[in-house]
């Protein structure tokens, strides 16, 4: 096809296949074909003026020059990602509602980083994600791995097309073989909760509450109880004790000390593991408030690990935040081989910033309105029995708020 006129007028690169065309009309984006090739669905077809005509796969029609590129080649890369989740229902594409995954995918098409007709289906660009969370909830740090057209600016070109509650915060080159769920050997999470969450009486479940010492060192002592190796089959769904997969290993749990923002007192627990089940860490959580509370008995954490199958109450999502991954192993491979491994440092100040100033704000704002700790604490006082036959190990139970 001959040459087009070279006014591009700040358009943005679309990947038609074999080739790159630039569309001024930023956003319209098309299955660009030759017209030889006869697709119903994109046609591009060029006058006798040199002008092209390019119907995309949404029916708009566009009138304007479109110059052609040379073809650029896929390059496999880690993609560093900051998202606030309150609006959508969790990370992993969902058909019929908004998720993480789904407004990404949009805005990589929009970018030129992949062609659209790669966009549902991940094999081909061999997507896959660190951490698939859930409903509601947040991340400072989640790193997805998959191919991509290594274009000018592609950071900030991606960044247009997506909303301000996500960001891309960093891209960077990796191994063909990388695969960031795979290679990932550590999930950090925070949840940051209303420190009323632990007082004695419900009566106390208000922003004048403020913990003691002795209320802390409790959570504390309680927290260190879940670290190590144990068997958390009744902190999930659909899990057996005999099933290998709910067996888990607990790094780390700690409580930071309190802190005050719009006169509530709030604190942040850290749990750190090689991987979680779906709504683990939140009835993990849920469990510590009931035994602080008093309306269980700290023996309870061990029958939970057993074969006994108990309910145990899960803690709202709203404070749920993916703190940070860990590639160890493959960045010590890396490290001692011609590549360098996966290192975030320099988007470590773009990372602060989104978590206080988009993140915290959020969930603290949220809890205020919404009261989300609160009404959960009130079902928790209603509804959950933790009384359980000692004789009980697979029979259905009540379940938790």
């Amino acid at each position: 096809m001959p040459g087009a006129s070279t006014d591009l007028g700040g358009a943005h690169p679309v990947y038609c296949g074999w080739e790159y065309f630039f569309i001024p009309q930023s956003g319209h984006v098309g299955l660009v074909r030759h017209m030889n090739d006869r697709d119903d669905s994109s046609l591009i077809c060029e006058g006798s003026n040199g002008a092209r005509k390019c119907l995309n796969y949404t029916g708009y029609e566009e009138n304007s020059t479109i110059k052609r590129f040379k073809k650029i080649p896929k390059r496999k890369v880690a993609l560093l990602l900051s998202y606030s989740g309150a609006k959508y229902y969790g990370m992993q594409r969902n058909p019929g509602v908004e998720t993480i995954e789904s407004k990404l995918h949009e805005a990589l098409v929009k970018a030129g980083a992949i062609s659209p007709w790669n966009a549902d289906s991940l094999s081909k660009i061999s997507f896959q994600r660190c951490a698939r969370t859930d409903k509601g909830v947040s991340a400072r740090e989640n790193v997805v791995s998959l191919k991509v057209h290594m274009t000018d600016n592609l950071q900030e070109n991606i960044n247009n097309f997506l909303p301000p509650d996500i960001r891309v915060m960093g891209i960077q080159r990796c191994t063909k073989s990388f695969n960031s769920k795979n290679q990932c050997t550590a999930r950090l999470y925070d949840y940051i909760l209303p420190t009323f969450s632990f007082a004695k009486s419900l009566h106390l479940t208000n922003d004048t509450y403020r913990i003691c010492q002795t209320t802390l060192t409790n959570i504390r002592r309680l927290l260190k109880v879940f670290v190590g190796t144990h068997n958390f089959h009744n902190y999930t769904s659909g899990k057996e004790f005999t099933d290998a997969s709910a067996i888990r290993f607990i790094m780390d749990f700690t409580c930071a000390e309190p802190f005050v923002m719009e006169g509530v007192e709030f604190i942040r627990l850290s749990i750190k593991g090689q991987s979680f089940m779906i709504h683990q860490i939140r009835k993990m959580i849920g469990l510590v408030i009931s035994i602080v509370r008093g309306l269980c008995a700290e023996t309870y954490i061990t029958k939970t690990f057993s074969n006994l199958k108990v309910h145990v109450p899960k803690a709202p999502g709203l404070g749920l935040l993916l703190r940070q991954v860990f590639f160890t192993d493959y960045n010590r491979k890396c490290n001692n081989g011609s590549s360098g491994g996966i290192n975030w440092d320099s988007s470590w100040e773009a990372l602060e910033e989104f978590e206080n100033k988009v993140i915290t704000p959020h969930i603290i704002t949220t809890e205020k309105q919404e009261g989300s700790m609160g009404n959960w604490l009130i079902k928790l006082y209603s509804s959950h029995d933790f009384c359980v036959p000692e004789n009980e190990t697979c029979s259905s139970v009540q379940q938790a708020p």
